[in-house]
């Protein structure tokens, strides 16, 4: 598809809909997607967006609108499930410690231990700094390493 062959369109989406102007870049301007994202967070609809960015596979903007969408645990499945694309450990330690599941967090220890076992302790003091995953943490890594 030519670049001006749609433009009409899309600025007459863009005045009345800011979601149908974000599903285009997600199908047609994938190389300025995170840029939109990240400009119009407020005011795209996350959840048609999530669908979207699902479907044709932008698993760095998926992740990018679980963390705006306040869905850490989705967002943690999908750095580890689409890692080689989607994981990058700052990003990953700052979604770990706001998850709610027991088991994402104990699957994201064994992504670590499993993909990058010299961050593992780096994860692991993070966790020290949200008590609720510090007593999860260390039980754990016990069972996997086969210390217990």
């Amino acid at each position: 598809m030519q670049d001006g062959a749609c433009m009409p369109f899309v600025v007459a989406c863009a005045c009345a809909h800011t979601a149908s102007w974000s599903d285009l870049r997600c199908r047609y301007k994938v190389e300025k997607l995170m840029e939109h994202l990240k400009l119009f967070s407020t005011r795209i609809n996350i959840p048609r967006l999530i669908r979207v960015c699902e479907e044709f596979h932008h698993w760095k903007e998926l992740v990018f609108l679980y963390v705006q969408y306040d869905e850490y645990d989705n967002a943690a499945m999908v750095m580890m499930n689409h890692s080689p694309v989607a994981w990058e450990h700052v990003l990953f330690k700052d979604v770990a410690v706001k998850v709610s599941s027991v088991e994402v967090y104990y699957k994201a220890i064994s992504f670590y231990l499993e993909e990058h076992p010299d961050l593992l302790n780096d994860l692991l003091k993070v966790s020290a700094s949200a008590p609720s995953l510090l007593y999860l943490a260390i039980p754990c890594c016990l069972m996997l390493t086969g210390g217990v």
